[in-house]
């Protein structure tokens, strides 16, 4: 009997071993190839490169090639395709509502750059009240101090954070800490 069958859709950018590793010797794991979407989607039938697939991992670098998973993709899908793992925190980028209606199961990685993403918020909020970036363009010409108009004090201002998911509680947490 042949192992069940993945596809990779985009990249796997730090854990190349450890997929190996961890599937390698419970499944067939098949790299997507496909330079369009036509030929992603001519690949799918029974025959096809992509047909039999039980699971799908999906990049945002995939959709360069073949687009969102949206209703059209999804209803393509072989009908032994049970689960679409998406390596991104939300769900705009694949149609939850006809995976629903495949009884398609779909996993996503939220909170896996809350931190980050929070932190590089923050740090552009500061840079910008603080003209950061104008300064240190100045100080690698040799302008020090010209240019600058006077900066902003964070402290004596009021913070609106639009939504208070996992991105916006980590910015809201390191922006308390400011006075």
């Amino acid at each position: 009997m042949s192992l069940p069958k993945i596809v990779i859709c985009g990249d796997i950018v730090w854990a190349h071993d450890e997929l190996q590793q961890m599937l390698g010797s419970t499944t067939e794991i098949v790299r997507m190839d496909c330079q369009s979407r036509k030929e992603f989607l001519d690949n799918l039938g029974p025959n096809g490169k992509y047909g039999n697939v039980v699971g799908f991992y999906r990049h945002n670098s995939s959709a360069d090639r073949i687009g969102i998973f949206d209703a059209e993709l999804i209803n393509a899908l072989p009908e032994t395709c049970k689960w679409i793992a998406h390596n991104g925190a939300g769900y705009d980028q694949i149609d939850v509502h006809a995976c629903k209606a495949r009884g398609i199961r779909v996993s996503n990685t939220p909170g896996a750059v809350d931190e980050g993403t929070a932190t590089t918020a923050l740090y552009l909020l500061l840079s910008a009240l603080r003209q950061f970036s104008i300064a240190e363009r100045n100080l690698r010409t040799l302008k020090w101090k010209s240019g600058l108009i006077p900066a902003h004090d964070p402290s004596a201002m009021t913070l609106g954070v639009l939504g208070m998911g996992g991105i916006g509680l980590h910015f809201a947490k390191m922006a308390h800490a400011l006075p």
